[in-house]
């Protein structure tokens, strides 16, 4: 019994169960939904391809948010200025459309805006030595002021923006078009940054060296890590995922708007957190950030099939949330126990 034990608690550290435990909690909420509202009806509604297909495509967004702040997570540091990063990166490209740039240009100067903002986040946690939640908390007040003054507080239409048909039309197809009239390319789009980041975590050293800070800052330091270049990095990663959720967000919505994005740097690191990356730092895996972002698409696309309250569904998922820390902290209480 004692060896049964043993055993189970060195597979249960093992990062890998991690992931496979966030993944069976999905498909058991799927298996569970599938349930509730396929349950007396001649066909089924929830489980089906096109469904689970707009699932992916619904979740687009806030798997790019939850694949830039694991990065973050992983350092053990607080993002919370990815929402306002959204909107003022999608204004600012919007903005610099209608006044007449070229794309190309609109494009770079909205991507170097967004790793400006994720430069500043990381000097002020690496260097100036502030406390993440302050820092980025702060950073999200000058991001959503500029959102404001840049568009004047207007919404502005991509169609106002976008003069040219051509360009307007792979815009819409990126945001909202699906390949061969079935894979939404919002979907597309995520799986190739996914298994970029895949690649950079799991394959490449700076990978290695962000799983060292964010499980030891002061050794990797004594290492030679560089550790705060590495998390001025890893915040640089996450603004610049956020600008990336700022574009589709803008081609899949038509629009961009000042309140845009308000609130979702809470989705990505829920995502986060449900795949089993641990707010501690040093643990999960862009796996684990891809699951939760699914697995909160599939609650939300569930709840409303059930016809759920929307503000039920906000007390569900912030359970779900409340949980999944409690859990990790448990499970890491239990590791220093046995230690």
């Amino acid at each position: 019994m004692s060896s049964f034990k043993e055993t189970y608690q060195k597979l249960n550290s093992k990062p890998a169960m991690k992931v496979l435990k966030s993944l069976g909690a999905l498909i058991i909420i799927i298996i569970v939904f599938a349930l509730i509202n396929d349950a007396g009806r001649a066909t089924a509604k929830f489980l089906t391809v096109n469904n689970i297909l707009t699932i992916t495509l619904q979740m687009s967004i806030y798997a790019l948010l939850a694949l830039g702040i694991c990065y973050v997570l992983l350092i053990g540091g607080a993002e919370l200025s990815a929402g306002s990063i959204v909107g003022v990166t999608a204004m600012t490209f919007l903005v610099l459309m209608r006044e007449g740039l070229p794309f190309p240009v609109s494009l770079i100067i909205t991507i170097i805006m967004g790793l400006v903002i994720g430069f500043l986040n990381g000097f002020m946690v690496a260097k100036m030595k502030m406390i993440p939640f302050v820092a980025t908390l702060g950073m999200q007040y000058v991001a959503r002021g500029f959102c404001q003054i840049i568009g004047n507080g207007q919404t502005i239409a991509l169609t106002t923006a976008v003069k040219d048909e051509g360009l307007l039309a792979a815009f819409r197809f990126i945001g909202s078009g699906r390949v061969l009239g079935t894979i939404p390319m919002a979907t597309i789009v995520v799986v190739i940054f996914f298994i970029i980041h895949y690649i950079i975590l799991n394959h490449r050293s700076f990978g290695r060296k962000v799983y060292a800070v964010g499980s030891n800052s002061e050794a990797a330091r004594l290492s030679g890590i560089k550790a705060d270049r590495i998390v001025i990095m890893a915040y640089m990663i996450s603004s610049f995922m956020a600008t990336m959720a700022g574009l589709l967000y803008t081609m899949r919505l038509s629009i961009a708007q000042p309140a845009g994005g308000d609130g979702w740097e809470f989705e990505g690191i829920a995502a986060c957190v449900i795949g089993g990356i641990s707010m501690m730092g040093g643990e999960g895996s862009v796996v684990g950030a891809i699951i939760g972002a699914s697995t909160l698409a599939v609650m939300r696309n569930g709840m409303n099939q059930a016809g759920l309250n929307p503000y039920w569904q906000n007390v569900v998922t912030g359970l779900v949330i409340v949980g999944a820390v409690y859990m990790d902290i448990r499970r890491r209480q239990k590791e220093a126990t046995r230690l």
